[in-house]
């Protein structure tokens, strides 16, 4: 790869998450009532490959929203509750 050629942006991941980030999830997707259909929307998003700012991003499934930074899935968000980062559509 040459310099002038811009970094190719990170895939969204879920399969090399820490064991305390996985707990994490899974804490907050109870406690907002994510329920496992919109955990499979979410699965079959992921499967897409999709790709990620380098740094903080969202994604806004409607019902709920999944946050992180780079490749790796941070936190699930209500419908209600504001996100930070820049909107991946």
């Amino acid at each position: 790869m040459r310099c002038s050629e811009p970094n190719p942006l990170p895939k969204i991941r879920f399969d090399n998450l820490r064991s305390q980030t996985k707990k994490h999830l899974i804490a907050r997707a109870r406690e907002r009532h994510i329920t496992f259909q919109e955990i499979s929307t979410l699965q079959d998003w992921i499967a897409t490959g999709p790709v990620a700012p380098d740094d903080d991003w969202f994604k806004d499934f409607g019902s709920f929203k999944v946050a992180g930074c780079g490749e790796n899935v941070r936190i699930f968000l209500s419908r209600g509750m504001a996100p930070y980062g820049k909107e991946i559509k």
